[in-house]
């Protein structure tokens, strides 16, 4: 499914979007009631990983941004582990969403300052589908052509989401904070949140729209994909997550996924190995599930360096 990395990948981005995304009473009117019942099968279990070494250990949680109340899926694993580390690195801020600092420079990046309007964008057979799915979702051709289509893809994700129960404030990264507060305990981040917006924003317009007409077409071809990808990471079925994923395609081209998977696994690794190296200590590690599976992954990049990587 192209565009699902954006619900386990870029926190900030989605985080973002979805934060801001209150229905006018029209959009109320017109929203399907959502469905919030979420299925569980046995104990909670996503994948939690320990890489360590003699005087390091470092515990790695994929993360979903955006869940649907009621999943149980904290373990007593995992709240051990984040309430044992002595600094928790998260992709980004994600508490700046609320404190509105990002939102200038979110509005800047997300308008179209071209001379043409999203219809000029998109190929001939993609225009119809993408303004009737965003008319469906409450956003009027003239609000459309106002967005980058990354933007546009974005908010179609979030605005859809949250139509069919699932809530930002659910975020497994809510939960992490949450406990890492109650502990006092030091936050580190891999990324800034204006970072996160750029490696939306700077995307060629190409990949852009790419990234757009994927989202629509992975929504209309099976609404309940979202579903089947919650209940592998719920699972811990790892390899159901790569498989949806965490390859080239899924992204919509190969530079797309170089951009938001691969060369930011890549930069992680270089703080993990360091950490590793230079530092003492228990560390919990937060990022999203995408970027733990897959051969580009944040752990067989670590196990390329020799470390052990072992899962709880």
């Amino acid at each position: 499914m192209k565009t699902l990395h954006t619900l386990i990948g870029a926190a900030m981005a989605l985080a973002v979007v979805a934060g801001g995304c209150s229905k006018t009473p029209d959009q109320q009117a017109k929203a399907p009631k959502a469905d919030t019942k979420t299925e569980q099968s046995g104990a909670a279990a996503p994948a939690l990983w320990r890489v360590q070494d003699a005087d390091t250990k470092i515990y790695l949680f994929g993360t979903v941004h955006i869940l649907k109340p009621g999943l149980k899926w904290k373990s007593p694993a995992l709240e051990k582990a984040v309430a044992s580390a002595d600094a928790v690195y998260l992709e980004t801020d994600i508490e700046k969403v609320s404190d509105g600092s990002l939102m200038g420079d979110m509005v800047k990046l997300a308008a179209n300052k071209t001379t043409c309007n999203l219809r000029c964008l998109l190929p001939d057979d993609d225009e119809d589908k993408v303004y009737a799915f965003g008319k469906d979702l409450g956003m009027s051709p003239k609000m459309l052509d106002r967005l980058n289509p990354w933007m546009i893809g974005m908010t179609f994700q979030a605005l859809f989401m949250t139509q069919h129960g699932y809530q930002a404030d659910q975020g497994v990264e809510k939960t992490v904070l949450k406990i890492a507060h109650e502990n006092d305990t030091p936050l580190r981040y891999f990324e800034t949140p204006l970072q996160q917006l750029h490696f939306f924003a700077d995307l060629p317009m190409k990949d852009q729209t790419e990234f757009l007409i994927g989202t629509v077409e992975s929504f209309n071809k099976d609404p309940k994909e979202l579903d089947g990808l919650i209940k592998d990471w719920s699972e811990g079925n790892v390899e159901g997550i790569a498989k949806r994923i965490s390859q080239t395609e899924d992204f919509g081209n190969a530079h797309v996924y170089q951009v938001l998977l691969a060369d930011r696994n890549k930069h992680w690794d270089k703080v993990l190995e360091k950490l590793m190296r230079e530092e003492t200590g228990t560390y919990f590690v937060a990022v999203g599930a995408a970027h733990l599976a897959g051969p580009d992954s944040v752990i067989a990049l670590m196990r390329r360096h020799g470390f052990e990587v072992v899962r709880e």
